[in-house]
């Protein structure tokens, strides 16, 4: 589901902010890791969806 949602995503072209490259790559990361086995905490790794911050 990962992969299928990093392929989605990286075919859009972003919008409001979003790094839809960074988002892709988190995803791809992440399947990979869960593939191997290793505990993934949701809350603590969870993309952050904007380039850049603003106040």
């Amino acid at each position: 589901m990962l992969r299928r949602g990093a392929r989605c995503v990286a075919g859009t072209g972003g919008g409001h902010g979003i790094d839809v490259a960074g988002l892709a790559r988190w995803a791809e990361a992440l399947a990979r890791r869960v593939e191997q086995g290793e505990p993934i905490d949701a809350a603590r790794e969870a993309p952050r969806l904007s380039e850049e911050r603003r106040p």
